[in-house]
């Protein structure tokens, strides 16, 4: 085995130092990563919820105009009924 001079040794952990810094910047580099997923996953979630309580809001007025619209056509068709059945009454009277 060869022995390392000073400078050797002073190379060696050099480079042994720079190892340890790259894998903890590249550790701090994963936390942080780990970290901005996290993030997007919340907001992700937050606007997936909000979307869907606006999706139920709008079936809820969906329902509410439609309902609204098929009184809206049921007064209309009584209505009609109404104006018919006084016409044929009056045409019997006349006869």
């Amino acid at each position: 085995m060869r022995r390392l001079t000073w400078r050797g040794r002073r190379e060696k952990y050099e480079v042994e130092m720079e190892r340890e810094r790259g894998s903890r910047g590249g550790e701090e580099g994963l936390k942080r990563l780990a970290r901005a997923i996290e993030r997007f996953r919340e907001v992700y979630q937050r606007v997936e919820a909000e979307k869907l309580e606006q999706m139920v809001e709008l079936e809820k007025q969906r329902m509410q105009f439609a309902n609204d619209l098929e009184v809206q056509r049921m007064n209309m068709f009584m209505d009609t009924q109404r104006s018919n059945h006084g016409k044929r009454s009056a045409s019997n009277g006349i006869i």
